[in-house]
């Protein structure tokens, strides 16, 4: 074992796979695989964070591959690798939870970039998921601790919990910033209500509007049936916006519309429609430095946040 992210390529083209492996081996264990088939029983065996699937194989596709993968190993990703790529192919992937799509031919560095975010991305997911696994039945009654600044922290989320006000959690990645926000919601007078949550940072840029505010069917390519957003499947409860600081400006712009206006719109529809929920925002990043870096809106850090530090 090198300590090195594993990466598993799934290509029909020996050329491809000599190539890939050589460019990515410095920084990553490379596993290769002709086809679907071999590919799986490989994953399966040993669960690799990133794979780059080929779109079409000889035995099944790409989408078939990154829709098994997603379902063995929710947290690792997938980056959908086609010299035949259309704007049809990488929508449906990303609707999949394909973390990129990249069309050859490419630059080296340019895949291993994305690799390199990728990788990232999957270390922060199973991060957040044994959180979760820890804490998926807290309660106020179970947060216990001596510390003065735990005590603290508690009553901090305690009066907060008891107001409906928008809440802003500051902290580095892994200090706890779900927990809180569950803890507000299962002390709220929302607790029986639904609880979402969405990792902004984990959306393609393309999709954040979709994924946040829902479509309807046929509203762009790949749009083949109407979606619920983020915000309606959160009515009458909670949703937590996980880094937000790393939302698109124009989403922000959005954003700060439907805390005003209380009601969004789905991609596609005109009509309005009325959400009723409790937002909390939280960000691995000081938001009023983003705000002095221009990558976050001033009017809408002042109009949605209400600060809760963790």
């Amino acid at each position: 074992m090198t300590g090195r992210p594993g990466v598993l390529l799934v290509d029909d083209e020996p050329s491809t796979l000599d190539f890939v492996s050589e460019i990515l081996g410095r920084q990553f264990d490379v596993a290769t695989a002709e086809n679907g088939t071999t590919a799986m029983d490989i994953f399966s065996s040993s669960p690799f964070p990133i794979s780059i699937v080929d779109l079409i194989l000889p035995d099944m596709s790409g989408i078939d591959i990154l829709t098994r993968i997603k379902s063995l190993s929710p947290e690792s990703q997938v980056i959908m690798l086609s010299g035949y790529g259309t704007i049809d192919s990488a929508v449906d992937a990303m609707k999949k939870g394909a973390f990129d799509f990249v069309s050859k031919p490419f630059h080296s560095e340019y895949l291993v970039q994305i690799l390199l975010k990728a990788y990232k991305m999957y270390e922060s997911l199973r991060e957040n998921k044994r959180l979760r696994e820890t804490i998926n039945n807290l309660s106020s009654t179970e947060f216990t601790g001596e510390h003065p600044s735990i005590k603290k922290l508690f009553d901090s989320v305690m009066a907060v919990a008891k107001t409906d006000s928008t809440v802003l959690l500051e902290g580095e990645s892994g200090t706890g910033k779900e927990i809180i926000s569950r803890m507000i919601h299962k002390n709220s007078s929302r607790a029986s209500g639904p609880f979402v949550a969405v990792n902004c940072g984990a959306l393609p840029e393309g999709l954040v509007e979709s994924e946040l505010f829902g479509h309807e069917k046929g509203a762009f390519t790949g749009a083949g049936e109407r979606l619920m957003g983020r915000f309606e499947r959160a009515n009458k409860g909670t949703l937590l916006l996980d880094e937000i600081n790393t939302l698109p400006l124009f989403s922000q712009v959005k954003l700060l519309r439907v805390i005003e206006e209380k009601s969004i719109e789905r991609l596609g529809c005109e009509k309005p429609i009325n959400v009723n929920i409790r937002l909390i925002a939280a960000s691995s990043q000081n938001l009023w430095d983003a705000v002095g870096e221009k990558t976050f809106r001033e009017d809408l850090y002042y109009e949605g946040v209400k600060r809760c530090r963790r």
